[in-house]
């Protein structure tokens, strides 16, 4: 069991206090449950995960790239302003980098923030797309 398998373990248990419930509200037998526990979100049947996801109100595709964000947040600025969407897979690409950063501390983030936006300016003016 990996991290993610964990943590939804928890969250269900937390949630409805057991396993057991959860199934029963779900409709999924718990020997289902308990093998997609143990074998890895990633290698089950993409209709089970989603009755699991959708039940927890959890992103689906999030959860498959091993972050766990609620479906309601997942689109919000820090402000809780459901304004910024990926417009193509280099910005989802570029999001999904900025949210496995998720359990660093503030000063960790502030640092790869940093280095990153260096990194964009340097690349920028060496294109010639923006002057010093």
């Amino acid at each position: 069991m990996t991290d993610i398998e964990t943590k939804i373990r928890e969250m269900i248990i937390e949630k409805y206090g057991s396993l057991k419930k959860f199934c029963e509200i779900i409709e999924m037998p718990w020997s289902t449950l308990d093998s997609i526990l143990k074998r890895g979100i990633a290698n089950s049947n993409i209709t089970n995960v989603m009755k699991i996801t959708k039940e927890l109100g959890v992103d689906t595709e999030n959860l498959a790239s091993g972050i766990i964000i609620n479906r309601s947040t997942k689109n919000m600025n820090a402000e809780g302003n459901p304004n910024i969407i990926a417009q193509n897979d280099s910005e989802r690409r570029l999001l999904m980098l900025c949210r496995k950063v998720g359990g660093a501390s503030e000063d960790e983030k502030e640092a790869i923030i940093n280095q990153f936006e260096s990194t964009i300016d340097v690349y920028l003016k060496a294109k010639g797309i923006i002057k010093e």
